[in-house]
């Protein structure tokens, strides 16, 4: 979801206008292979993505993940939007005797190789949710990763508010109110992701499922009080994420939606109405140039992955 794209300054509004064309196309074979339950069937795979952070010796974010990335050298590990932070991605695994020790196993020499390279470098791989070390100085452009993808969608956030600063505040046992003028702050919200195939037939009862789990997972994981030295939720990077990119958008159905949410209810037939939900709803981000429409769905994908659900369909490429 979070593919490298072209240098860009802007799009303009024939841009925006070709790119909306060529997601209807897309949505349109889509469709028909909704209808014609093309999908593979009994293909069960699970895979994860796992945020982390670099720090210097005294637990202070390093921008440093440039030159680790370099080093590290393995496409399974990849950068984030912040110079302090990186992505490791496991392979797909068939859920089946034995995937889940094949995982671990996976994860563990990806994370042994990082920890390597980043003591070779007299500094430290972590895994936490929010650094309870990061301060307000550190969420400035000059940490921005140095990738593309990250500086244009912040170009265009930034846009789409009309240039009013994020404003970002949380209110718990402390509070905090500050301003921010880019959406770096989402850094502060790394997370495991998990990765689910399933049948089109069972998507409906798996979506909803995730919505209806959704609390209950919250509330015996939540692992993220601190952030700027302030005690506040018990799982802050919720209000945080939802705050670093806050986009007002209006919903067909009458209401303000947002692009980081948990979603606008439960789907009704398949998950393909999530996909109409972008399209209706969403406005385009990212109006790359990506070429001919073809059933790579690269439009499609491409505008998916600027609408943060906290569980989002994704159509895979096999």
């Amino acid at each position: 979801m979070g593919k490298e794209i072209g240098a860009n300054e802007g799009y303009q509004e024939e841009d925006i206008k070709l790119f909306e064309t060529k997601l209807q196309e897309e949505m349109s074979i889509l469709r028909s292979w909704f209808v014609e339950k093309k999908f593979r069937k009994n293909v069960f795979k699970t895979g994860i993505e796992l945020e982390a952070w670099l720090v210097d010796s005294n637990m202070l974010p390093d921008p440093f993940s440039p030159e680790f990335l370099e080093q590290v050298d393995n496409e399974q590990i990849v950068p984030e939007i912040a110079k302090f932070n990186f992505e490791m991605n496991s392979s797909p695994y068939l859920i089946q005797k034995g995937c889940f020790q094949k995982l671990e196993k996976e994860m563990t020499r990806l994370w042994s190789l990082c920890t390597e390279v980043a003591e070779d470098n007299k500094k430290h791989a972590l895994l936490v949710g929010t650094l309870p070390s990061l301060r307000p100085h550190m969420l400035s452009m000059e940490y921005l990763s140095p990738h593309n993808r990250y500086s244009v969608m912040n170009k265009q956030v930034m846009k789409m508010r009309d240039g009013k600063p994020l404003y970002i505040r949380l209110e718990g046992k402390d509070s905090l109110y500050m301003y921010m003028d880019s959406v770096i702050a989402e850094c502060a919200a790394t997370s495991l992701q998990v990765h689910l195939g399933i049948n089109q037939e069972n998507g409906k009862r798996y979506y909803n499922a995730s919505c209806i789990a959704v609390p209950f997972l919250i509330a015996v994981s939540a692992n993220s009080p601190y952030f700027f030295g302030k005690e506040l939720w018990d799982e802050s990077r919720i209000a945080i994420f939802e705050q670093a990119v806050d986009i007002d958008a209006k919903s067909n159905k009458g209401h303000s939606i947002k692009r980081v949410t948990l979603g606008s209810g439960y789907i009704e037939d398949s998950l393909l109405e999530l996909y109409e939900e972008n399209l209706e709803d969403y406005p385009v981000m990212l109006a790359e140039d990506l070429g001919d429409v073809s059933v790579d769905l690269k439009h499609l994908s491409l505008h998916n992955g600027t609408i943060w659900r906290w569980t989002r369909p994704i159509v895979g490429l096999d």
